[in-house]
């Protein structure tokens, strides 16, 4: 610690360096010497005092020679201060590197230091910025409030520039006569036209970043362009260049996902060297000149007017590794899809295709979507090949498959098989039924891919049958670690339900449940750590109305938002503080530190969805955006594919995991609704994704339990349902197990939580957690001794009559297919592994201890 008062000798220093402490202030003393200032993150409110400073601007020109001056002065690193105000350095003239990102500075003028070369200014609140030009090679002043910026003289000198994120409606004049110039990022400004000459010089640009503007068109390019990169999603471009791809044969990543082009430049320079194409959410009709990019590796081009693929694109596109045309309308594909040798992903929902491809040749295709279309008949003979990990038919309300084709194909490969209708059918159906006309309360659909990384490190909760009327839904996101949100996934339930038993903290469950899988984690949690969302859904009465309440836990950076009819609403913490929040990585506190964020609310008649997504998802997608994308899709399983495809779109290649609730109780018959079952529902062990939404194969064997267990609700009598397709998944190592508890894990449990809570008399929602609770155990302790009846197992008949989750056991054996809900997770509760609990009863500062005293008392 530095002593305020206290003066350093005079020493000849050179270098000071004392980044990430807690300073206010550095001591002062001789730095007359001094080439090197290093104090970032530390809590400095002012320049320091060799360097002359003044309230409230901090001033430093004009000042006399003195021994206390650092005339030697080379690199300033001031980031991650508190620095506020108006900052103008002078006489500094051996200054090159000056860093200030991260303050709260307003005003930066710096038009005195001539040898300036590198320049950090972002993330301040910044609105007028002034730099020497006649050194400059580099400025970061993005993450701003700039609406003016100056840098004279013109800096011939510029390599790399960015000014992304602030209010810029013009770039300067400047920008298109900088030869030396190779990267420009402006990004999410308001500009709306760039500088007639701005590609009129034969400059070294190479990437351009000015997606999220507000752009119509693009001026000329001039021949031979050193463009290699183009970003200009979310503009309102609708026409480019006439010889935009002439003058780009460079170029091999451009993205113009949501502008308004409705139609491309035909002529193509030869050997054009484009790889990477997005054109999504646009109003293209036909695409005849990409034939020419025989390069071309990634095409992006779902939500258009498409009608078919051009001509000769097999032979031409020969390198493609992922071709995502969902959402347009193709009602056919061109033969010999399957010779290209590296594609691995093949998106094609949303269309009007009447025949699948016959890819079963295909060497290297890892997922095919081909939900919601209009097929009618599949040859898995035909259409699933070797590599094939992940396959979606679903939604195709007309599709029929023979049951013998799936028997036979269960036999050489492992399986899943799951039932997306939600009636939890144990067997394909062999024709279609009548659609049901009573749609449940909460209707759910999703989507979550790896994205280029190995495997999907999200887990997802989806139980919108959760204690009969209620919805619990989860996503639990780890970044690294794939087992840890598993783990979460399925113990949030049985945590959710003890904790609302808990009569100290009952009003509370949400926040103490997330402390408890925090707690029950152990060495689990020690040094991986997972963000967590959970939110809760249910109806209740108050003041004689039945109002629907919707409750949101978050932990972490995956974030909640709720869709109105004309506006969104964000339900997720923002932090304001350095100080991670986790679930787990106790070895990390209290740098991280398990902290919910708990947000209540009564729905509304004009709540629409309730979007859940990890944090992937709202780096390139704003709430705003992600509520107007939704709010008129009537299907969330669509509404969850359609963010995930414009989340790619946007350049995303990291996991992303979706949920798209439906929050309208009157909802309109359509072919492609996902029906809730209304008498059940099933829980397996398997955390592969039961809607075939997910292309992440499973991997390994389920870490907590393999237990199965069968969710009992009042039986209705069955109704009519419009006949569901299904999908097929390859379920990896990974084998399903149909085992429930042992008799005696029941014998041994610890105390329930509600002896905790002291006794007295249990309020309804108590006793209804209660009640829920009893009866899987009996349900579970039934099946123990139905299976010593008879090892051979039950007829038909009295399967029906039991109701057990022995029933449904013949589908779960190894190499075999089954069926589950879009709607529910797989999900295992195992009371074996549960810590003991506390005898006496808590109060709400002793709870709140216990759980924090985790990330010390188990280092």
């Amino acid at each position: 610690m530095f002593h305020r008062n206290r003066r350093w000798p005079a020493l000849r220093l050179e270098e000071l360096r004392v980044d990430r402490n807690l300073l206010s202030s550095l001591p002062p003393g001789s730095y007359r010497d001094l080439k090197v200032l290093s104090a970032s993150n530390n809590r400095l409110t002012q320049l320091p005092n060799f360097l002359s400073m003044t309230e409230p601007q901090f001033i430093l020109e004009d000042i006399e020679e003195d021994d206390e001056k650092p005339q030697k002065l080379q690199n300033v690193n001031l980031r991650g201060n508190s620095l506020k105000g108006t900052i103008i350095l002078g006489n500094y003239g051996n200054l090159t590197q000056l860093d200030v990102s991260e303050n709260s500075i307003e005003s930066l003028d710096l038009r005195a230091l001539e040898k300036l070369q590198n320049v950090q200014c972002s993330r301040n609140k910044l609105q007028e910025l002034s730099v020497n030009g006649t050194s400059l090679t580099s400025l970061i002043a993005g993450n701003n409030y700039l609406t003016k910026l100056t840098i004279h003289p013109r800096p011939t000198k510029l390599k790399h520039l960015d000014i992304s994120y602030n209010r810029l409606e013009l770039l300067p004049e400047w920008v298109g006569t900088c030869q030396l110039l190779r990267t420009l990022f402006a990004s999410h400004n308001l500009i709306s036209s760039l500088p007639d000459r701005f590609f009129s010089s034969e400059g070294s640009l190479q990437t351009l970043q000015l997606s999220f503007n507000r752009l119509s068109s693009l001026p000329p390019l001039t021949k031979n362009s050193s463009l290699q990169q183009i970003f200009l999603q979310g503009n309102r471009i609708r026409t480019l260049p006439q010889h935009f791809f002439l003058a780009t044969p460079r170029l091999r990543t451009l993205n113009l996902t949501k502008n308004r082009l409705e139609e491309l430049p035909g002529a193509v320079v030869e050997g054009h060297q484009m790889e990477r194409l997005y054109l999504t959410c646009n109003q293209l009709t036909e695409i005849d000149c990409l034939v020419h990019f025989h390069s071309l590796r990634l095409l992006h081009l779902s939500y258009n007017l498409v009608s078919q693929l051009p001509q000769g694109c097999v032979n031409a596109w020969c390198e493609m590794e992922e071709l995502v045309i969902s959402g347009n309308r193709l009602d056919s594909l061109p033969a010999g899809l399957e010779a290209w040798k590296h594609l691995r992903v093949l998106r094609l929902h949303c269309n009007l295709l009447q025949d699948p491809p016959a890819l079963v040749t295909s060497s290297s295709l890892k997922v095919l979507d081909l939900s919601h279309n209009n097929l009618e008949k599949v040859n898995l003979s035909s259409l699933i090949s070797k590599q094939l990990q992940f396959l979606d038919i679903s939604g195709n309300t007309r599709l029929q498959v023979d049951p013998r084709q799936f028997n036979d194909y269960r036999s050489q490969r492992n399986v899943s098989l799951v039932d997306t209708s939600g009636k939890g059918r144990a067997a394909l159906p062999t024709e279609p039924e009548q659609n049901n006309s009573n749609p449940a309360q909460w209707t759910v659909g999703f989507s979550e891919t790896p994205g280029n990384r190995e495997r999907l490190c999200v887990a997802q909760l989806r139980l919108t049958g959760f204690c009969g009327s209620e919805a619990l839904l989860g996503l639990f996101d780890s970044g690294t670690d794939s087992e840890l949100p598993k783990i979460l996934a399925s113990s949030i339930p049985r945590i959710l339900l003890e904790e609302r038993t808990v009569k100290e903290t009952a009003t509370e469950y949400m926040k103490y449940t997330l402390l408890a899988a925090h707690r029950e984690l152990k060495e689990r949690g020690q040094r991986l750590g997972c963000c967590a969302l959970v939110c809760h859904m249910c109806s209740e009465r108050g003041s004689g109305v039945k109002k629907r309440t919707l409750r949101v836990a978050t932990v972490g950076e995956a974030k909640a938002v709720l869709a109105r009819a004309s506006s969104s609403l964000t339900l997720a913490h923002v932090p304001t503080q350095m100080v991670r929040s986790q679930i787990g990585n106790s070895s990390m506190y209290p740098l991280v530190i398990p902290d919910p964020h708990v947000t209540e609310l009564t729905l509304r008649d004009d709540d629409r969805f309730l979007i859940m997504a990890n944090k992937r998802l709202w780096e390139v997608v704003s709430a705003e955006e992600a509520a107007s994308e939704v709010r008129h899709v009537t299907v969330p399983g669509l509404a969850a594919k359609r963010l995930q495809d414009l989340a790619q779109s946007y350049g995303c290649e990291d996991n992303l995991s979706v949920i798209v609730v439906s929050l309208q109780q009157t909802l309109t018959n359509t072919a492609y609704r996902l029906q809730e079952k209304a008498d059940g529902c099933w829980c397996h062990v398997d955390r592969s994704s039961p809607s075939g939404q997910s292309d992440q194969a499973s991997y390994g064997k389920a870490s907590s339990g393999e237990n199965f267990l069968h969710y009992i609700t009042e039986k209705k009598e069955p109704e009519e349902h419009r006949f569901e397709p299904v999908l097929m998944r390859e379920n990896g190592t990974r084998k399903m197990t149909s085992r429930i508890h042992d008799g005696s894990h029941f014998g041994d449990c610890e105390e329930s939580p509600s002896e905790r809570s002291g006794g007295g008399q249990m309020s309804e929602e108590q006793f209804r957690c209660w009640e829920y609770m009893l009866e899987q155990n009996t349900q579970l302790l039934f099946d123990k001794e139905l299976g010593s009846i008879s090892k051979a197992g039950l007829s038909p008949h009295q399967r029906k009559i039991f109701g057990s989750t022995r029933s449904n056991e013949s589908c779960c054996q190894k190499n075999s297919a089954y069926f589950g809900t879009i709607t529910h997770l797989p999900t295992q509760y195992n009371s074996a592994s549960r810590e003991k609990s506390e005898t006496d009863s808590l109060e709400t500062e002793d709870r709140m201890s216990k759980y924090w005293d985790v990330a010390t008392t188990e280092l």
